[in-house]
């Protein structure tokens, strides 16, 4: 494996990825890979852990396995971020050396449950000794903190921390005013799934990190984007967009959802989760049975029965 180039800015189509389990509970490392390989064939920018790869269901050694197997398959065809979810200095120390060690490029940080004088103390510890660059995470439905604008756009100057992804219920707004004061500074990413994907780009994000079921067509969206040509990404992101709502209705419908895609491309053999989990019900699976065949349906004849060319 050749050394990395330097990180110095994030953006593009980052999918989270999805963690195989097998039957008897245990994660499959061949699936993974092959899902690795996968996404980068169809296009994607980098590879992420998170919250999505059901990383607070895994022991430790799990996750640092999981992030080698995926960083050895990738051989730096692309990025790979771990993430780092933990609540003291000490710990997240360790942990991003423990991500640097098992062969990650960059780490994602979530803020710990402290008071503001705390998380800037834990985010300027991490930005200066990390041996990796960070990422900061701003989920406060998921992590249960709550960031500033002005903490976000502090941190954001800081030359370790090169993206910042931005996952809140205002999220739209929060981009649009941190765009142009971290102009040359650290990347503004969506996530949520990339439920709001083209008002974020409209917003000033550079990129998405949603779930790994759909990341063709999030790779068709931003690469017509990119190429101004605004009538095709809405239209792929009309299509899109009832299938992303169907996964935000929990956080367990979500995982399933995008595991069932992974399966169905046969890229996983099934899409178990990690137990305790809330199962597929059959009302969702019939949904997406109908949304997922719409959305094939339309991409295969294109808009006004023009073939569209979208990986698979």
């Amino acid at each position: 494996m050749s050394a990395p180039e330097p990180i110095s800015a994030l953006s593009g189509v980052i999918p989270v990825l999805s963690m195989p389990v097998r039957e008897d509970q245990t994660i499959d490392l061949d699936a993974l890979a092959r899902q690795a390989d996968h996404l980068i064939g169809v296009g994607v920018d980098a590879l992420s852990f998170g919250f999505g790869s059901e990383l607070p269901r895994l022991t430790d050694r799990e996750r640092d396995e999981s992030l080698r197997i995926v960083a050895d398959t990738t051989a730096r065809r692309v990025p790979v971020m771990a993430s780092v979810v933990t609540e003291s200095i000490g710990a997240a120390r360790a942990r991003c050396e423990d991500a640097a060690a098992a062969g990650a490029d960059l780490v994602m940080v979530t803020p710990p449950h402290a008071d503001g004088a705390g998380i800037r103390r834990f985010l300027d510890d991490l930005a200066e000794r990390s041996p990796l660059p960070l990422v900061l995470q701003d989920a406060p439905a998921a992590i249960g903190v709550t960031l500033s604008v002005d903490l976000l756009r502090e941190v954001g100057r800081h030359p370790r921390v090169v993206a910042l992804k931005i996952e809140t219920p205002d999220a739209v707004t929060r981009i649009a005013r941190l765009a142009d004061d971290l102009a040359g500074a650290a990347a503004l990413l969506g996530g949520s799934g990339g439920l709001e994907l083209l008002a974020e780009l409209r917003a000033g994000s550079v990129g998405t990190m949603p779930g790994a079921g759909h990341a063709a067509v999030f790779v068709a969206i931003l690469d017509a984007h990119h190429a101004g040509d605004a009538a095709r990404a809405e239209w792929l992101f009309g299509l899109l967009q009832p299938v992303l709502v169907l996964a935000s209705r929990s956080g367990d419908t979500f995982l399933a959802i995008q595991k069932e895609l992974l399966r169905r491309a046969g890229v996983l053999g099934d899409a178990r989760l990690r137990q305790p989990s809330e199962p597929m019900s059959d009302r969702v699976r019939a949904e997406l049975d109908l949304l997922q065949g719409l959305l094939d349906e339309r991409l295969a004849a294109g808009p006004d029965g023009v073939p569209s060319v979208v990986g698979a």
